[in-house]
């Protein structure tokens, strides 16, 4: 419960502005950024700009880089979202998976098999 209580704060603090600064472990750069926004589609919350999604993007891989178990990580950053908000369960599922595969295609092995 800690672990999601800190991954939703500092989810807050992204989406108020205050962070985002992608690690250099991170992919990044425009194509990366254009392949996670077409990932996600319209189908991200509507109050939240481009901008404002690729800095979840990028903090969900750091959370999941710091965090442990990596297995156990996919899940708690959705959980994170949806708690933190504006994210539907659907959304914050697709917006981690569109993340793990735009920015940090490493955690790909933890992605959940649908």
């Amino acid at each position: 419960m800690k672990r999601i209580a800190v991954a939703c704060v500092v989810l807050l603090l992204v989406l108020a502005g205050c962070s985002g600064t992608p690690t250099s472990q991170q992919t990044t750069g425009p194509v990366s950024d254009a392949n996670f926004l077409g990932l996600i589609g319209n189908e991200g919350p509507a109050n939240l700009d481009d901008a404002a999604l690729i800095r979840v993007g990028h903090v969900t891989c750091d959370q999941i880089d710091k965090g442990s178990p990596k297995s156990s990580m996919y899940r708690i950053e959705v959980k994170a979202l949806v708690i933190a908000g504006p994210f539907t369960e659907y959304q914050a599922n697709l917006v981690v998976t569109a993340a793990i595969g735009a920015y940090c295609p490493r955690f790909t092995k933890y992605l959940p098999n649908i």
